[in-house]
């Protein structure tokens, strides 16, 4: 009830919200989510990553998920066509802001050279979720942010406070380790879990 809650909220507010799941591994957070996601689908677009726990690249990494999600960029595509098909799903956008977030985002996804600040990485990434939330509301799903970098939980703050006309639904799992090693961040976020 709570998911729907958040989905009918963020839909009628035009808007970002966080609900996060927590609890322990096999209490069913992932059967909850999958249940949701079935009903969800048939008003709101899904997208879906997942944080890391260690290796190389991993502080976007669920965002690189999320953008491969919705533009279907597969295993085998080359980055000119994983650019283009970022570039397509802004279709909607003008031209120049249609490049300068889609060599953001490619940027984050290390497919290319050009290197950018974080804070325009996370403009970019805003923007794409806001295009991909602009007809229909959408639902991003991120597994175990207990394991997110610290930057990662910046974007979410980013993304709750500046997103601007865009129903998204962010819906995060945890287990409690969240609690213990983003302290801070938990207890600000603590009633939307």
């Amino acid at each position: 009830a709570r998911l729907s809650e958040a989905l009918v909220g963020a839909t009628r507010e035009r808007r970002a919200r966080l609900v996060g799941v927590v609890g322990d591994a096999g209490v069913g957070k992932s059967r909850l989510i999958r249940e949701f996601a079935a009903v969800a689908a048939r008003e709101a677009g899904l997208v879906r990553g997942r944080c890391l726990p260690y290796g190389d690249g991993i502080t976007f990494w669920p965002l690189a998920e999320v953008v491969r999600d919705a533009a279907e960029i597969g295993t085998g595509d080359s980055p000119a066509a994983a650019v283009d098909k970022i570039r397509a799903l802004l279709d909607s956008q003008p031209a120049g802001d249609r490049e300068a977030i889609t060599e953001r985002v490619a940027s984050m996804m290390n497919l290319s050279g050009t290197q950018f600040p974080v804070a325009e990485l996370m403009w970019g990434m805003r923007r794409l979720l806001e295009a991909l939330a602009a007809d229909r509301p959408l639902v991003m799903i991120v597994d175990d942010i207990h394991s997110a970098e610290q930057t990662f939980l910046d974007f979410i703050d980013h993304l709750l406070e500046t997103a601007e006309d865009a129903p998204i639904v962010l819906l995060c799992t945890a287990r409690h380790e969240l609690r213990e090693r983003h302290p801070d961040w938990s207890a600000a976020h603590a009633g939307e879990t």
